[in-house]
């Protein structure tokens, strides 16, 4: 879901002269991500286990979850409005929520 919205949060959230390079690092971040996220998950799982992925990825959901909370910069389209806590949590949970019941469910 937030794949769908980056361009316009970055065109958003950066002047015209800036706005190439902040394309060319999200892209570069993506790109390492689909690279080295299967290889990683491949050595944790074959390590410790693949329950252990999912409380990785917790941990930085909630390290990602404080830093956008302290996260200073001004949107240039957005002045006066304030991040969406309960939207935020609750697009967190509800997937969560789903997983695990469908993990439960011994379909």
């Amino acid at each position: 879901m937030i794949f769908a919205n980056l361009n316009a949060m970055i065109s958003s959230a950066f002047p015209v002269n800036q706005r190439g390079r902040a394309f060319g690092l999200t892209s570069m971040g993506v790109f390492v991500g689909l690279i080295f996220g299967p290889i990683l998950g491949g050595i944790i799982t074959e390590i410790v286990g693949w329950k252990t992925l999912f409380y990785l990825d917790t941990v930085i959901g909630i390290i990602a979850a404080y830093a956008i909370t302290r996260f200073k910069h001004d949107w240039i389209d957005a002045k006066g409005e304030k991040l969406d806590i309960l939207g935020s949590i609750n697009s967190r949970l509800v997937p969560y929520t789903c997983i695990l019941c469908f993990l439960k469910s011994h379909l």
